[in-house]
């Protein structure tokens, strides 16, 4: 709600690793976590299912473009 998405994705990731990955929607700048067999992602709304939504996985942004990886995580710093 107040720019802390990402530390949200990351407790969801850790509380169910083999479920969900963290991945970004770039239009809102938004960090989600994201079960791609279900094809849902979740943030603190809950559930959303994925239709238009362009999602790109956190290992993508780093493997491509380590520059822009590095100023999203400086972002996110407390």
């Amino acid at each position: 709600m107040n720019g802390n998405c990402y530390w949200f994705a990351l407790i969801l990731k850790e509380r169910f690793p083999q479920k969900l990955n963290i991945y970004y929607i770039s239009d809102t700048g938004h960090f989600v976590g994201y079960d791609g067999k279900s094809n849902y992602y979740y943030d603190w709304e809950g559930s959303h299912l994925v239709d238009d939504t362009e999602l790109i996985s956190l290992d993508m942004i780093l493997c491509q473009d380590p520059k822009w990886f590095s100023r999203l995580m400086n972002d996110c710093k407390m």
